[in-house]
Formats: C-alpha cells, sequence, structure tokens
C-alpha cells in the first residue's frame, strides 16, 4: 500500500472472517420444514451463492414460492433458528484469524458491517471470543440502511479519515466504492473473479502484511 496510511479497516462478515453457511442453510431448511412448505431443495451451491445479499433477498431468491405475505414470518422463523445454531456450534474462523486481529487492532481500529440481521455480529464476537478486537459494528437488521450507508456510518462515528473496507464479493466492492472507500477483496471468499478491487488478499492474513 505504499506511504498510504489508512486509519481504519473495516470488515465485512461472511466470507470474509467466518464461513457460518453450514449452519445458516441448516437453519433456513428447518425453518422451511418447520412451517409446512415440505423439503427444502435448495443446494449448498444456491445457497451459498447468496452470501452478501440482505435477508429478505435471500429469502426471494431461494424461495420465490412463498407468498409474499408469508415472507416476513419465514425469515423470522429463520433467524430465530439460525442464532440458535449459532450459539451453539458458531462458524468456520478463516486461517490465522486471532494472530490477524491482534496484529491489525495494535495499528488500526476495526469494525465490522454486515448485511444481516440484529444480533448477528453479536453472535459472531460472542461464540469466538472476538468482541475485544472491534471499536464498532453496524447492520441494516438495526439501521435500516443500505451497506454502503452503513459504511459511511461506521466511518463517521469513529471520526475515520482514511478506512479501507475488506470483504469477498462484487456487491460488498460496490458498497465501498459507493462509500468512497478503497476496496481489499478477500478472494478466498465467496466472490469470483472479480475485477476493479484497489487490493487483493488471498488468505486473511495477507491483510495484516498489507497494512
Amino acid at each position: 500500500m505504499g506511504q498510504t496510511v489508512y486509519d481504519g479497516v473495516i470488515f465485512d462478515l461472511d466470507g470474509t472472517l467466518w464461513d457460518a453457511t453450514a449452519v445458516n442453510k441448516a437453519a433456513w431448511d428447518m425453518a422451511y420444514e418447520q412451517l409446512g412448505y415440505g423439503k427444502s431443495e435448495v443446494t449448498d451451491e444456491e445457497f451459498a451463492s447468496c452470501m452478501g445479499l440482505i435477508i429478505p433477498d435471500i429469502a426471494k431468491k431461494i424461495h420465490p414460492e412463498i407468498p409474499e405475505n408469508e415472507r416476513d414470518g419465514f425469515i423470522d422463523c429463520c433467524i430465530e433458528i439460525e442464532h440458535k445454531m449459532l450459539l451453539e456450534r458458531g462458524g468456520i474462523l478463516y486461517g490465522d484469524f486471532y494472530e490477524v486481529l491482534v496484529q491489525l487492532s495494535e495499528r488500526h481500529k476495526l469494525c465490522v458491517v454486515s448485511n444481516c440481521q440484529a444480533g448477528y455480529i453479536e453472535i459472531f464476537m460472542k461464540v469466538h471470543k472476538a468482541r475485544q478486537y472491534f471499536a464498532d459494528f453496524e447492520c441494516p437488521g438495526n439501521t435500516g440502511l443500505l451497506k454502503a450507508d452503513n459504511i459511511r456510518l461506521v466511518a463517521q462515528r469513529n471520526s475515520f479519515h482514511n478506512p479501507v473496507y475488506v470483504g469477498d464479493t462484487a456487491g460488498d466492492m460496490k458498497a465501498a466504492h459507493d462509500a468512497g472507500v478503497p476496496f481489499v477483496w478477500a478472494s478466498y471468499g465467496f466472490g469470483k473473479e472479480l475485477s476493479g478491487y484497489e487490493y487483493k488478499i488471498d488468505t486473511l492474513k495477507d491483510l495484516a502484511e498489507l497494512l
């Protein structure tokens, strides 16, 4: 990154800091069956392709057959089961997770902005004992805002003048650029063949070396 000095690092969550798709999909499949829609036929690949979308858009994409007037109830059931399962199992942390956070938090304020429901980031931090490393976090479940607006909000709250956003999908990159923030592509996540990013990392550990 040459002589550029960054005063904040804002992370996406799914596909960037952890992979919780197996638990998340199991919760959504269970909710689908419990509510009487039958056995879900959504594949692991189809569910993984939704990572990064806001919850209502995930529901529309993978289960368009659910009537619109029943969708909110389905989403609420998914979230309830998902949170319970995540508290029990957690997700899969990407390599050198704690080592990288320790190194980065010594030099930068770290934050999380994810397109998730309220409580999801808190569960991630609680289960994996990571709250101490992060100064702030935000999501549309709390604010009702788009990811770009939440990035701006977190940057403002923490008086960042020159932050970077680390994410893994094209949606993450668009949100970062819409917020006027350089984008670091975590190529190990769910996004494939991205172009237009400012920086690229192939492992989470690369970020500590990059910054």
